[in-house]
């Protein structure tokens, strides 16, 4: 397939549910789709220059992410919810 239509890439099992991989822009964005299992979580991550977004399908999502004072801070996401996190 062209770079138009990218074949996704499933990357397994992971502890948290099941990464797979739609898109990836040459380390400048990458879109995946998550399935996190209930009461399961990920780590906090850090992009110096990825850009990352989602969007919430179904059940909640609760993010940790640095808010504008450089604290940590927690949100809840319910479906039909997005967010966008900037390089850095």
């Amino acid at each position: 397939m062209s770079d138009l239509f990218p074949k996704q890439k499933n990357v397994g099992p992971r502890d948290w549910g099941e990464e797979t991989l739609l898109v990836v822009a040459g380390g400048k964005y990458t879109m995946k789709k998550l399935f996190i299992r209930a009461g399961c979580k990920g780590g906090l991550q850090y992009h110096r220059k990825k850009d990352e977004s989602g969007y919430v399908v179904s059940g909640k999502l609760r993010i940790t992410f640095v808010g504008k004072d450089g604290v940590l801070e927690t949100a809840q996401l319910l479906p039909g919810d997005s967010f966008h996190f900037a390089p850095g």
